[in-house]
């Protein structure tokens, strides 16, 4: 079995998952449509060549993990997806192969394969031969995810469609995939979160912004600075900045770097929204979840989770990685 070796410590590269599957049914009916083209950009409700999962975490905790779905589309071909795991703390990748015979579904606990580790996930199709990135836009998943803390919810992959017809730059014993609009769709640069709830109302809402873009056969570095602005439901807006890890995991509160804090900016009652994107023109992938304990006994109050709103794009991110023929 082949090793990477990632910040000083050597981890399994090549994993074989063993997951439970189940089949597709075989047919659809006649003429269910068109879909969506592949040169629409990144979505949650589309099909890709690419998927990232913005938050993939387990814990010692047992009530702390995430359950990870993937679906071949195609009732035809076989799928062959490299699956990348990012430590969200110290950018370290963990990988492996999933192999998906036509119109088959999979799903598996983090904890099975990253355990202990808080981070994001990237699937990329690849050929079943070289293992180098193709075009096969026939994937989509989604991941269920719940927190010690009490935070739980589900939310789709957000699928990159192949454009070119070889979409990535391959060079000895590594793919490059850019994501420019040309071979692949662009990745977005400037995030929104939307009803954003106060403190005072009992409600904790975190952030997960990720870094995707980078070189995956070394760890990935930090996002860098980032600038964003809160606003309230009158307008009064609150502009910030920070920096962050490969992936800042942010619970929103009055630490939060906003001035005025955040119970004062969205007080009891109110609500507001924010923006943020990374300073660098440099892609942002993002999600949110909302927990409140009075929500089974309140109909005003509610949890749940969704992927952050895209505002902008950007032609500039790019990743490269390593290639291995798949091992499934």
């Amino acid at each position: 079995m082949r090793q990477w070796n990632v910040l000083g410590f050597v981890r399994p590269l090549l994993v074989v998952l063993s997951l439970t599957t189940g089949l597709a049914v075989a047919g659809r009916a006649a003429d269910p449509g068109t879909e969506l083209p592949a040169t629409s950009e990144i979505s949650d409700q589309k099909l890709g060549s690419v998927l990232i999962y913005p938050l993939a975490l387990s814990g010692a905790a047992s009530q702390e993990n995430t359950r990870v779905s993937i679906t071949n589309h195609s009732l035809t071909s076989a799928a062959f997806i490299r699956l990348l795991f990012i430590n969200g703390v110290n950018g370290a990748v963990t990988d492996a192969f999933i192999c998906l015979t036509a119109g088959q579904t999979a799903s598996f606990l983090h904890s099975d394969v990253d355990p202990g580790v808080r981070g994001f996930l990237v699937g990329i199709s690849v050929d079943n031969v070289t293992g180098a990135p193709n075009n096969f836009n026939q994937l989509f998943g989604e991941a269920s995810v719940k927190l010690a803390g009490g935070h739980q919810a589900g939310y789709k992959a957000e699928a990159i469609a192949a454009i070119a017809a070889n979409p990535a730059s391959v060079s000895g014993s590594n793919a490059t995939l850019n994501f420019d609009g040309t071979s692949y769709n662009r990745l977005p640069r400037a995030l929104a979160v939307d009803r954003l709830k106060s403190t005072a109302d009992g409600n904790s809402t975190i952030l997960a912004l990720c870094r995707v873009d980078g070189n995956y056969n070394f760890s990935l570095g930090s996002l860098g600075a980032m600038t964003g602005t809160m606003f309230n439901d009158a307008a009064q807006a609150a502009p910030f900045t920070l920096t962050g890890a490969p992936q800042e995991f942010i619970t929103l509160s009055d630490t939060f770097p906003i001035t005025p804090v955040y119970s004062q900016l969205i007080s009891a009652g109110r609500s507001g929204w924010l923006q943020v994107w990374r300073d660098a023109d440099a892609p942002l992938i993002g999600v949110t979840l909302n927990f409140n304990a009075g929500a089974g006994s309140s109909s005003s109050r509610f949890n749940g989770g969704h992927n952050l709103r895209k505002l902008t794009l950007t032609a500039a991110g790019s990743m490269t990685v390593p290639i291995f023929a798949p091992s499934c």
